[in-house]
């Protein structure tokens, strides 16, 4: 009988290749797979998200987002102040008078300081400005309109 130990070697050779050749293929198909389950995994997610995005959307939809309520405190407050009525439109209103009453009434002392006590310089007409302003409002404040004393609305 011959020896084929030769064939034997051919036989292991291709063996080898046969088995790498079915090594390569499973390495590929199992990278395939892999790659698979990831754009699943990953589309899930992308998908979860876009989902909540649009709930979280349709809330402040249905509620107000909170720049729109911060923007409505503003506008009220805007409004309070700009409509008559509004607490700080009255405050304001009143103030104003306050000052334009006390504007006349410093007036009508200088013509009085001026004309009157024959004040000829500005400081001798300044210092009884100030006398008969402090005579007449001892605090220092004089009151809003209608709380003035009868006289003092009378222009005496």
């Amino acid at each position: 009988m011959k020896n084929f130990s030769y064939l034997e070697e051919v036989d292991q050779e291709f063996a080898k290749k046969v088995s790498r050749s079915e090594l390569a293929k499973r390495i590929f198909f199992s990278s395939v797979i892999v790659g698979v389950i990831i754009c699943v995994t990953l589309c899930s997610v992308t998908l979860v998200q876009v989902r909540d995005t649009a709930n979280s959307i349709r809330e402040t939809q249905e509620e107000g987002s909170p720049t729109l309520l911060g923007l409505k405190d503003v506008l009220d407050a805007v409004n309070e102040c700009s409509i008559p009525g509004g607490k700080c439109f009255e405050q304001s209103r009143t103030r104003a008078q306050l000052r334009s009453n006390i504007t006349n009434e410093i007036i009508v002392l200088a013509n009085y300081c001026s004309i009157q006590q024959k004040n000829d310089t500005y400081a001798k007409v300044r210092n009884c400005v100030n006398d008969e302003f402090n005579k007449r409002h001892p605090n220092g404040k004089p009151e809003p309109i209608g709380k003035q004393p009868a006289e003092l609305r009378n222009g005496k």
